[in-house]
């Protein structure tokens, strides 16, 4: 009693199967109970007026996976304060954690370009630093390629990020090729450390005989005389449902009726 919204913010961020009833009931049974300190603040803060958790994934989780990267022992006891104990803190100060997390990351990516390999089945990132945020670097960088990404420290170890659907196990795939010590975490999103026997020419050819495909689930095709509001606002109210496993609709409106213009250069 009195952490559901720990407890909330825990599963969602720890990207668990809402589709599971025992998780959804718990998820949903604590959505109207964050009540600490550091959810009010957040909550007042973004203008929350019904915790989701697409809330938690943007607002939440981040703010608090920043902290314990990147932030100081101070910031860490901050937050503890905050979380366990119902503390009153400063909001302000931990955000700025997490931007200069966001300007770590940036600066690395930019520091880094020279080490970014793409090949045609998957992006490679070998980097002389260490850091706390590949799995961040590799968000960004699947994002902007649309292929798997390996995000490579100086440790050896880094993180894996890819594009696909959990009906594709990437993770087991890198597994089998007997190239990483570990492989651990999603399906999809992992911690990995290479081996001696690492060899990224060769794991692309490898990922090459599986024709892996990037592909989006549709759920609804409409056409756009039959697309209404009454349809997106029946998703809209129900928002509270989706999350990992159950996720937000995608939707396809085709025939959208447009104006051509002629554009003439001055």
């Amino acid at each position: 009693n009195g952490l559901e919204d720990l407890m909330a913010i825990g599963m969602i961020a720890d990207m668990m199967d809402v589709s599971d009833l025992e998780v959804s009931k718990m998820i949903l049974g604590s959505l109207d109970k964050f009540d600490s300190e550091f959810s009010k603040a957040i909550i007042k803060d973004k203008k929350i007026s019904n915790v989701t958790p697409k809330d938690i994934s943007f607002y939440f989780a981040p703010l608090i996976n920043s902290i314990c990267r990147t932030g100081t022992h101070e910031d860490k006891i901050e937050l503890f304060k905050a979380l366990a104990y119902d503390k009153p803190f400063n909001l302000k100060y931990l955000k700025k954690v997490k931007e200069r997390q966001d300007l770590e990351v940036k600066l690395f990516l930019e520091n880094n370009q020279q080490n970014i390999v793409e090949y045609k089945n998957i992006v490679v990132l070998k980097s002389s630093e260490q850091n706390g945020f590949s799995g961040l670097v590799g968000n960004k960088l699947s994002q902007k390629y649309r292929k798997p990404v390996l995000v490579i420290t100086s440790t050896l170890k880094g993180s894996c990020r890819t594009p696909f659907s959990e009906d594709i196990d990437f993770k087991d795939i890198l597994i089998k090729t007997n190239m990483f010590e570990y492989c651990l975490g999603h399906k999809n999103a992992f911690g990995i450390k290479i081996n001696s026997k690492f060899n990224a020419n060769e794991l692309d050819s490898i990922l090459g005989e599986y024709k892996l495909e990037k592909s989006y689930d549709i759920d609804f095709i409409l056409e756009y005389e039959n697309a209404n509001n009454f349809f997106i606002n029946e998703i809209y109210e129900n928002k509270k449902y989706f999350s990992k496993g159950i996720e937000e609709p995608k939707i396809i409106i085709k025939n959208i009726p447009t104006k051509i213009f002629e554009l003439k250069s001055s």
